[in-house]
């Protein structure tokens, strides 16, 4: 729980990001309802459906701070980040972009415009859903 001004706030009181998946692998990416970007994951190690802790962490590889996904059993050091082939570019990571056939385009500029838009409110948590294609 979070405390504030108004006294306490649960965490169901605030808003997570939320990924609906496709069965490939790809998804998209929502915050209160708007639509922020496509993602990519590597289908073969993709985050199981669920309710995840969210962080914000500076990796070495990228050299800057990035969303992680935590609380994933037996994983770690699972960043939203960029990239643009789920299957080279993520160990079971969150790629964004915007999604053209089997790859994500702009992902650099996506991750930037995600930062600049949501970096100041405090996002706790990730929630991860498993959806066919038809909806959302």
């Amino acid at each position: 729980m979070l405390e504030n001004n108004c006294g306490i706030v649960t965490f169901s009181d605030i808003e997570p990001l939320r990924l609906y998946r496709y069965p490939d692998g790809f998804g998209k990416l929502y915050y209160r309802g708007i639509f922020l970007c496509d993602t990519g994951e590597n289908n073969s190690l993709k985050i199981p459906p669920g309710e995840y802790s969210l962080g914000w962490t500076y990796s070495p590889k990228f050299k800057g701070f990035r969303y992680e996904v935590m609380n994933v059993p037996g994983r770690t050091r699972i960043l939203i980040h960029e990239g643009n082939y789920p299957l080279k570019d993520s160990k079971g990571c969150i790629l964004v972009g915007v999604r053209a056939q089997n790859v994500l385009q702009y992902s650099v500029i996506t991750l930037q415009r995600i930062n600049l838009n949501i970096r100041s409110i405090e996002i706790p948590y990730i929630n991860i859903k498993e959806i066919d294609y038809g909806v959302k």
